[in-house]
């Protein structure tokens, strides 16, 4: 995504499905995760296309700074879970529980399994981490040959393939048994994952995006913090290219805007009343080639290549949160693990949250995340009494 080197034009529906082959990744291949309700078979995920060349851009930002403290997760989380790898007890059933989550949140998850370790004395839990596609691929390979973890982290299109291929426990049974209520549970993000009668995970977590800014910069800038609600009219997406022409200046490297990702650049395309599918809860066919799509997408690739405020993400050094980190940056996209852990490492300038912009509409999404049971478990039973 944004990565040729001229200017790509106008935004046509040819060049719209070339941008979703290169860009936009799974994201764009279910539904808003909170609108799901019987899903299809997910196709099997392909590899990625081959990157091409970079754009030309007003200036390259900083690199991250790195943290001091050798003991903090970092990287793909990998060395941490070495370090931080939880007790095992002779004797004892072992519960694998694999997850793919940011390695800035395996302190929190290390914590919660030592908590139940405590309460269920004869069971341990393996915590097992794998960072991106490579987790995917790991629990296909490991449930062909037989040995899959017990218990997997998913999104709802991730559920969804893999309950449709066979691979979760149906929980309903369980559920009912043990009188566990699901209403206490957001139905934005337990729905996703209730479809026939069956239920193939519980949802453990919802997050949204809102836009998290460098309020340093913004007054160094001129410019008026950004509102404290959600409904500001003020703040719409011309204001917002505004600020960021702004705030992006080549000879300090700053950038007014970095994109998170190719889905959550794609997400924009909201903002300017594109939909990814013709209905939330029934979806037929992908309608990202309609007049608000093709204008949506073509505002998205000009915030790079017009008015040049924001890089590529062939070019973000790590994303969106790192780059925030070096002060360089106005703007970003984010979410509660941004605000609530990432950022408060943030040390040498202020920064807040507010909403995302006003265009056509004003339109976020929500993430929710749930613990399954793989079919393949010799021990369901454990790995019930961890998921519930």
């Amino acid at each position: 995504m944004f990565t040729s080197d001229a200017h790509p034009g106008p935004f046509s529906r040819r060049s719209l499905i070339r941008y979703l082959a290169i860009g936009t990744g799974a994201a764009v291949l279910s539904p808003l995760a909170a609108s799901c309700a019987q899903p299809a078979p997910a196709p099997a995920p392909t590899q990625a296309a081959s990157q091409p060349a970079k754009a030309a851009e007003p200036a390259k930002p900083t690199e991250a700074p790195k943290s001091a403290d050798a003991s903090k997760p970092s990287g793909s989380g990998s060395e941490y879970v070495a370090k931080a790898q939880l007790a095992s007890r002779p004797g004892n059933t072992v519960v694998r529980m694999a997850t793919w989550t940011a390695a800035a949140n395996l302190p929190t998850w290390t914590a919660a399994l030592e908590a139940f370790q405590k309460k269920y004395e004869k069971i341990d839990v393996k915590l097992e981490h794998t960072p991106g596609s490579n987790y995917w691929d790991k629990l296909t390979v490991e449930y062909a040959g037989g040995t899959p973890p017990d218990i997997v982290y998913a999104s709802p299109p991730d559920a969804q393939r893999i309950a449709t291929q066979g691979m979760l426990l149906d929980l309903a049974q369980r559920i009912k048994d043990d009188k566990i209520n699901l209403e206490d549970i957001s139905p934005s993000a337990q729905r996703p994952y209730m479809w026939g009668g069956k239920i193939w995970g519980i949802a453990c977590w919802m997050d949204t995006r809102y836009t998290i800014y460098n309020k340093t910069m913004f007054k160094e800038a001129g410019l008026p913090e950004l509102p404290k609600t959600w409904n500001a009219p003020e703040f719409t997406v011309e204001k917002f290219v505004e600020y960021c022409q702004k705030l992006t200046n080549p000879s300090k490297q700053t950038w007014g805007y970095v994109f998170e990702g190719n889905s959550l650049a794609a997400r924009m395309t909201w903002l300017h009343g594109a939909d990814y599918w013709d209905s939330l809860d029934y979806p037929t066919k992908a309608v990202m080639d309609s007049p608000e799509g093709i204008a949506g997408f073509q505002w998205v690739q000009d915030l790079v290549h017009k008015y040049k405020v924001a890089p590529s993400t062939a070019e973000n050094m790590g994303g969106s949160d790192p780059m925030f980190q070096t002060g360089k940056v106005g703007m970003i996209w984010g979410g509660f693990k941004s605000a609530a852990s990432v950022h408060q490492v943030i040390k040498n300038f202020e920064w807040g949250i507010s909403t995302v912009p006003m265009g056509k509409r004003q339109m976020s999404n929500i993430s929710p995340q749930a613990f399954s049971i793989v079919s393949k478990t010799k021990i369901p039973n454990e790995a019930w009494t961890l998921l519930k």
